[in-house]
C-alpha cells in the first residue's frame, strides 16, 4: 500500500492537517501502515501539485498558521 492512498483515504471525509494525519497513523492504523512526517508532508505536496488535493491555510494567532 502506497502512502499517497493511504493519506488519500484518510483525507477522503474531511480536511486533515499534516499533525492530524501524523495522529490518526500512529494512533488509529498503525498495525496496517506505519507512516512519519518524513512520508506525510511531501506526499502532501506531490498531490498538490498533481491537484488532488487543494490546500487551505488557517490563520491562527499566537500560534503558527495551519495548513
Amino acid at each position: 500500500m502506497k502512502g499517497r492512498d493511504v493519506i488519500l483515504g484518510i483525507l477522503r471525509n474531511k480536511p486533515r492537517t499534516g499533525y492530524e494525519i501524523n495522529d490518526i497513523l500512529q494512533n488509529q492504523i498503525s498495525y496496517f501502515y506505519d507512516g512519519t512526517y518524513g512520508m506525510i508532508y511531501p506526499t502532501l505536496k506531490k498531490l498538490e501539485k498533481e491537484e488532488k488535493v487543494k490546500k487551505e491555510t488557517v490563520i491562527q494567532e499566537d500560534k503558527p498558521n495551519k495548513n
